[in-house]
């Protein structure tokens, strides 16, 4: 059965609305305060030495995330090349894997 292409229309929309949602922080957007994922709040625990920042414990921290904005993920994977993180993800309904590059978070400062 082929797909159609309203289908393929979704599973881009899916993958760029987890991208979008990753790359904001919660209410940055005035138009959208509830979108983005709480950078800030990761942050925190990270410099009161509550979290170990490892790609993993990151991995983990980013699905739950995707989950509380109605954004299943059924397999990913964080790894690190210096400061920069690059995430392959795979997002329910879609037969795509997605990858992105990038600073996912930055610690300093």
């Amino acid at each position: 059965m082929k797909k159609s292409f309203t289908g393929y229309l979704n599973i881009e929309r899916e993958n760029a609305r987890f991208e979008n949602n990753m790359f904001s922080v919660l209410g940055s957007a005035y138009y959208s305060p509830s979108s983005g994922f709480n950078w800030d709040e990761l942050r925190l625990q990270i410099k009161s030495d509550s979290i170990d920042l490892s790609p993993k414990t990151l991995n983990n921290w980013v699905v739950s995330q995707a989950a509380s904005h109605g954004i299943i993920i059924l397999n990913s994977e964080i790894s690190q090349d210096g400061v920069k993180s690059k995430i392959k993800y795979l997002i329910a309904g879609s037969s795509m894997e997605g990858s992105t590059f990038g600073d996912l978070i930055n610690v300093v400062g």
